[in-house]
C-alpha cells in the first residue's frame, strides 16, 4: 500500500517536472524586434488550427490567452510607435472593438487545409486589438509538384 501512494507520488513529481520543463517561456522584447512605419502584422496558419507565433505553433482555439497576450502585446508596440511619428490614430466605432484603429497591414497566410474558422477566428481577435485591414494571402505553390499531380492523375489544365 505505502509502495503504490509512493509510486504515484513520484510519477506525479515527474509528470509536474515534465510539465514545468515544457512549458513555453515567457516572450521578451526582442522576441518582436524593432518597428518601421509599413511593418505588416504577419499571422501563417496551419492546416491544425495552429498560428505562428514568435517561431512557435500556437492552437488558435485552446491557446487564446497566448494569441491574446501577443496581440496586445503587439498593439501597445505599434501604439507607441506611431505616437513616437505623430501620427493621429481614428477612434474605432464600435465600443465593442479596441480604442483605436491602426492603420497597420494584417497579412494572413493560411496553409492548404486550413480551416476558414481559424481565418475567421484571427481576424476577430485582431479586430478586438484595433488591427482592422486584412490581407488573405494565398501560400506559393510547388510547380514541380503540381506538375507531378497532374501527371499523376491525368489532369490537363485548362488553357
Amino acid at each position: 500500500m505505502v509502495r503504490a501512494i509512493a509510486s504515484w507520488i513520484a510519477l506525479g513529481v515527474v509528470v509536474l517536472v515534465i510539465t514545468g520543463c515544457t512549458r513555453p517561456q515567457a516572450e521578451s522584447e526582442e522576441d518582436y524586434g524593432p518597428l518601421f512605419q509599413d511593418d505588416p502584422l504577419y499571422f501563417r496558419l496551419n492546416a491544425k488550427s495552429e498560428v505562428q507565433l514568435n517561431n512557435r505553433w500556437v492552437n488558435v482555439f485552446n491557446e487564446q490567452g497566448t494569441v491574446r497576450n501577443y496581440l496586445r502585446k503587439q498593439a501597445e508596440r505599434y501604439q507607441q510607435f506611431f505616437e513616437n511619428e505623430g501620427v493621429n490614430l481614428q477612434p474605432c466605432p464600435d465600443a465593442r472593438q479596441a480604442n483605436v484603429m491602426f492603420p497597420t497591414e494584417v497579412i494572413i497566410e493560411p496553409e492548404p487545409k486550413t480551416k476558414a474558422g481559424t481565418v475567421l477566428c484571427i481576424q476577430r481577435l485582431c479586430k478586438e486589438y484595433g488591427f482592422f485591414r486584412f490581407t488573405i494571402k494565398q501560400p506559393e505553390v510547388d510547380e514541380a509538384a503540381a506538375a507531378a499531380a497532374e501527371e499523376r492523375t491525368g489532369a490537363v489544365p485548362p488553357e
